[in-house]
Order: structure tokens, then sequence, then C-alpha cells
């Protein structure tokens, strides 16, 4: 029994201290006040949420994504909008370019996205404040692109950066063909968990502390096993051929330098551009695009 408790004595400490952590995390989670919010803003001209004017959703799944935005609203203080196209953006978009300058066909998106949030007055906190809203365009441009696009504003411009849209994005978008009314869903609860206070990261620490306790004292043990047995440094042998040392002289010597130089070829993704940017009508949006 001793021995037993020598070999495995590190990894139960390993294992201890996990699960330790994650008890604390779960704890002090489960008992910090909740943080609430209240939408105050009374210029909002509908408070309509889903808009499925490409028609690929039922009536029941937009109920459905009606009530889980709404629940989503509450947890992290913004105006969520989901919003479907199936047509041509082009013109539209390039109407816009004595304002905002040149635009791409990813920027197609980009442009109705930030005029629909400015003209629709959302924002949780205020008109134009804090909000997300997610244009999704079924229809195939003339540059053979499908394009969407998350707009972002308010708090949610810092809360998201270039790589989070993009990473939300590309997530619930890998469904979308599939099943609109999941990925539309999925696309909700991930920017809600992302800008929620009370998401509670702790209980999920908590619930993966053992088994990752317990991986680590597993792989700490085979890689230190074979370290305990050590080689026999103390016969002459282990140094010496046949009792006779023989030292052999060493050196480095430089003989000449080669550079090359080659290119890194990168993959092309389905990312589609983003950053912080002045909407056509005069406020500010940050977001990211998706092409598939």
């Amino acid at each position: 029994m001793k021995k037993f408790v020598e070999i495995f004595k590190i990894p139960l400490i390993i294992f201890t201290v996990f699960l330790v952590v994650g008890i604390a995390c779960k704890i002090i989670t489960d008992n910090r006040p909740k943080v609430e919010f209240v939408r105050n803003n009374a210029q909002c001209t509908t408070d309509e949420r889903v808009f499925d004017y490409a028609g690929k959703m039922t009536d029941a799944e937009e109920e459905e994504l009606r009530g889980v935005i709404q629940e989503a609203q509450l947890r992290c203080g913004l105006d969520i909008i989901v919003l479907t196209l199936d047509e041509t953006l082009e013109d539209y978009a390039k109407s816009f370019e004595p304002i905002i300058g040149y635009v791409e066909p990813y920027q197609y998106t980009m442009v109705f996205a930030d005029n629909f949030y400015d003209e629709g007055a959302f924002g949780f906190n205020k008109a134009h404040g804090d909000g997300v809203i997610l244009v999704d365009n079924w229809y195939r441009e003339s540059d053979g692109g499908v394009y969407s696009w998350m707009s972002t504003s308010g708090k949610a411009i810092d809360g998201f950066t270039v790589d989070d849209t993009e990473n939300i994005l590309d997530m619930c978008l890998d469904y979308v063909e599939e099943d609109p009314a999941y990925a539309y869903t999925y696309f909700v609860e991930l920017v809600a968990d992302h800008m929620d206070p009370n998401y509670n990261l702790g209980k999920d620490l908590g619930i993966f502390s053992i088994p990752i306790g317990l991986i680590a004292g597993i792989i700490f043990f085979f890689v230190n096993r074979g370290g305990k047995k050590g080689k026999n440094t103390v016969e002459s042998k282990a140094y010496v051929k046949s009792h006779k040392a023989n030292v052999l002289e060493n050196q480095d010597i430089f003989i000449t330098k080669t550079m090359t130089r080659r290119k890194i070829e990168t993959q092309s993704t389905t990312r589609s551009g983003g950053g912080g940017h002045v909407s056509a009508r005069g406020h500010s949006h940050g977001g990211g695009g998706h092409r598939r």
C-alpha cells in the first residue's frame, strides 16, 4: 500500500488541485451577483427581430427563433436581429458609394445590414446603440459569392473582435444550407454567450477539472516512470572502451552561409473582411462577413 501511494502521489496531487480549483470556481460563480439588463430604447420602430424575407424558415421556426432572441437579448443587453434575403444587393450597395466609397461584393451585405439597423433605430440601450444584426443573403452575386454579414453596434463593436465575428459566422453558417433555422438559432446563442456577463465559465471548468486532472496525472506518471531508473555511471566501462581512454579533438569550423527565400502560400478561407467603419447614415459599426 505504501509503495502504491508513493508511485501515484504526484498524479493524485495534480488531480486534487484540479478538483479543488473547479469546485471553487463553481461556488464563486454560482454566488456572485447576477447582472440584469433592462431595455431603454423607446425610439426603435419595431419589436420584430426576425425578418425572413428569403422564406427559409417555417412560421413555427420563426416563432421559436423570436423566443430565443427575446431571452438572449435580456442575457447580454443587445438587440439581436436576424434577416434573410434572396436578391442581388449590388445596385443597392453601389448607390451609396458617393457617401462611403467603393464597395466590394462582400460589402454589399455590410451596407444593407448597417442601413437596416440604423433606419430601424435598433439598440438595446438607445437608438443606434448596443446590438447585432445578421444579414444572410442567399443570392449568388455576379462574382460568384453568396455573402452574409454580422454588423455590430454600440458596446458590441468592442465586444466582438474581427476574429470573434468570423468564428461565430463560420460556426453557425456551416449548418445554414442544411437547416437554416438551426443555424440562425445557433448564431443567436453564440452571440448571447459571448456577451453575457453571467455566462458561467466556472461551471465548465468545474465539470472538466476531474478528467483534466486525471489525464494530467496519468501523463505525468508514464512520462516520468522511465526516468526513475538511472544509468550505471560508476564503472570505468561507462566512459572508456577496453579500459583505455581515447580523447578525440573536436572543432566546429564555419564553412559558408547560404540564404534562400520562398513564398509561403496561404489558403483561401470563407472569411470576407470586417472591422470598424461608419455607415452611410453616419453611425459607427463593426463586424465581419462570410462567403459560401
